[in-house]
């Protein structure tokens, strides 16, 4: 099979949330998006200054949190170009008091970790150079690690600038098995395998990316999917970079067994 176009990426996702107008506050007045539109059917919202959408909401059927011990979302990671604009959303959180879940070095970048509302996680993370990313293993094509933070270091990263430019870097997932799930990423769509760790996360992309999907089976091992009713991640969108790149796409999803995450994938035309 042909490799992946390097210019894949994720698009944008869609999130079911219990309360469409305190979500806006979150992803909006708290990290820095732009509502784009917002009406009784959810709410859209894109970098400052941009009219392409980002995270999508809408109100799931039922209030409440979303799952933590199901298949379906570990977190959606949104990319800030410049160490000083996420320096700037980090001040922001912590003149709001607003707690987070965690935060890491990796190697390849520099991530905050966070759940919105409804128990969604959430990252915010700035890429370092690709020439100083971390070799991989016997196997692999890069090396993610996982040290301490230096958050005081990102706070003073600070610089006033705001969220244009940001994107979704990546997506990463809940999955009852990662055997089925990085066939379906990695057979059926074509990603690249970046990195393996055992039998319990792998990451694959586009391009020599680090990852624009991570999967693992921390928390939802044998688990089914996340009751579709409650919050959660209901489609992440990817985005090819021409029809044909598209339409092939779409044929090898055509042919495929359901998601195993239990998610919505949808290629877009970006």
């Amino acid at each position: 099979m042909e490799g992946i176009d390097p210019r894949v990426h994720i698009d944008h996702v869609v999130l079911r949330v219990s309360d469409v107008s305190r979500s806006v506050a979150f992803y909006g007045e708290l990290l820095g998006l732009e509502l784009l539109r917002e009406g009784t059917d959810g709410a859209t919202l894109a970098a400052p200054g941009g009219d392409h959408q980002l995270v999508v909401l809408r109100p799931s059927a039922v209030a409440g949190r979303a799952p933590q011990e199901a298949t379906g979302l570990f977190h959606t990671a949104l990319r800030w170009p410049t160490l000083g604009g996420l320096g700037e959303v980090f001040a922001r959180l912590v003149h709001a008091r607003y707690p987070l879940s965690g935060a890491s070095d990796h190697g390849v970048s520099e991530a905050l970790y966070l759940d919105d509302p409804d128990g969604n996680g959430v990252e915010l993370y700035h890429d370092r150079p690709r020439e100083t990313w971390p070799p991989g293993g016997p196997g692999e094509r890069v090396g993610m690690v996982t040290r301490p933070l230096d958050l005081n270091g990102i706070l003073d990263a600070a610089d006033g600038s705001g969220a244009e430019d940001i994107d979704v870097g990546h997506v990463h997932l809940q999955v009852a098995e990662l055997p089925a799930a990085l066939r379906f990423w990695v057979d059926v769509l074509g990603f690249d395998l970046m990195q393996h760790f055992g039998s319990e996360a792998a990451f694959v992309s586009a391009g020599g990316y680090h990852h624009h999907v991570g999967m693992n089976t921390w928390r939802s091992k044998d688990a089914p999917p996340g009751a579709p009713e409650l919050p959660g991640l209901d489609t992440i969108a990817i985005g090819y970079p021409n029809r044909d790149s598209l339409g092939d796409a779409m044929r090898r999803l055509d042919g495929a067994e359901r998601h195993p995450a239990g998610i919505r994938i949808m290629p877009v035309l970006a």
